[in-house]
């Protein structure tokens, strides 16, 4: 008895803990617990899946994803074979999640279309409105936007329908996430205070902050840097201190590239290094593909065109890796202006065919104009 109370203070201190947003926290008292439930209570096969669901979460909001997907992979396994749908059908949304973001895009795939077959007997289910965003996010990071909007909306209607703000709020920052690359910003704009909206209700710190951020990104692109600090800011305000540090290396990474846009080189290098401290142990490329970016125009604003060259074709090869068209695109138009400042038009040129070639399958329209007027201004 008093060892099922140590695991009930544990988990209890556990959900304590990630309300205040100290994950790293949550994750020491979730593995007393694991360790008391194998030694005490090996025969409760649910509450140890429970855990190690939790485990994995928090390994994959705390960008920790080899140890998440090692938990997961257990969980699947276990639940398959004990025919536990339910828990096999979280694992496995958690699994694609993971997967997508590290640009394995057939694999998190096959996930996500295995977890709607799954499921599909259930009809209707929350967890269907899931892997529709998943399957979304998949399809918005290759470009197919339309596509992923569309998803965006069936998960929409079963989120509506279960009353569920957590999906409400995923589906909108996904039709967020593809009308910015669309260039349609006002769109944007709009489905991330939607977002806001759900998140703030269901009291979902991680993804408050994720929304702040991406909001003040599409204010970055859009060029009013004064209003994307403002974002970039509050989302300080939300995570600073609450052990997420991913979230923290996302928003003083922009905000780096903020204040180098404007010219402020000494808070744009603090900023950059505050981003390094809290990326280190990180295992997310595409924000390290980005902090090297920001490094590069930081070299660049300074006029030491080797190193930013270094940097901005380290990054530029991450994010190609990754597959991901726009922020590619970003990338080749940036480093072909920076060419373009050394005298080296050709290669210039090379990059900005390549980077309205990236838009084109972003299907972004701006920026495709962006690339093409740029190109034609160079001769």
């Amino acid at each position: 008895m008093a060892v099922t109370n140590d695991i009930m203070a544990l988990l209890a201190l556990t959900d304590l803990s990630i309300a205040k947003g100290d994950y790293e926290r949550a994750s020491l008292s979730l593995k007393s617990a694991l360790i008391q439930v194998e030694k005490s209570t090996p025969g409760d096969l649910k509450q140890r899946l429970d855990i190690m669901m939790k485990l994995a979460e928090i390994n994959h909001i705390t960008g920790q994803w080899v140890d998440a997907l090692m938990f997961l992979d257990n969980v699947i396994r276990t639940a398959s074979e004990k025919n536990m749908v339910g828990v096999m059908g979280e694992a496995l949304l958690t699994s694609g999640t993971i997967l997508s973001k590290k640009g394995k895009w057939d694999v998190a795939l096959r996930k996500f279309e295995q977890m709607i077959t799954l499921l599909g007997a259930r009809g209707n289910h929350p967890l269907m409105a899931r892997a529709f965003v998943g399957k979304g996010i998949i399809f918005w990071r290759k470009g197919k936007c339309d596509e992923a909007i569309l998803l965006a909306k069936k998960a929409l209607l079963i989120a509506e329908d279960a009353e569920n703000d957590d999906i409400m709020g995923s589906a909108q920052s996904l039709i967020a996430s593809a009308a910015f690359d669309m260039g349609n910003y006002p769109l944007s704009i709009a489905s991330n205070e939607k977002a806001l909206h759900h998140y703030t209700r269901a009291k979902n710190i991680n993804e408050v902050t994720r929304i702040l951020n991406n909001t003040g990104e599409t204010y970055k692109v859009m060029g009013d840097y004064s209003r994307a600090i403002k974002f970039f800011e509050e989302g300080l305000k939300m995570t600073s201190g609450k052990g997420v540090r991913r979230n923290l290396g996302y928003l003083f990474t922009n905000l780096a590239e903020c204040h180098i846009r404007e010219g402020r080189n000494t808070e744009a290098r603090y900023f950059a290094i505050l981003a390094e401290e809290n990326v280190v142990n990180i295992q997310d490329e595409y924000l390290h593909a980005m902090l090297e970016f920001t490094r590069a125009l930081i070299h660049e604003n300074e006029g030491e065109f080797g190193k930013a060259s270094e940097f901005y074709m380290s990054a530029l090869l991450k994010m190609m890796s990754l597959g991901i068209p726009f922020d590619t695109g970003v990338m080749q138009l940036t480093y072909s202006q920076c060419l373009i400042k050394q005298g080296k038009k050709e290669e210039a040129k090379k990059h900005l065919v390549d980077a309205a070639s990236s838009f084109k399958r972003a299907g972004s329209k701006p920026m495709i104009e962006r690339a093409e007027n740029l190109l034609a201004k160079v001769g």
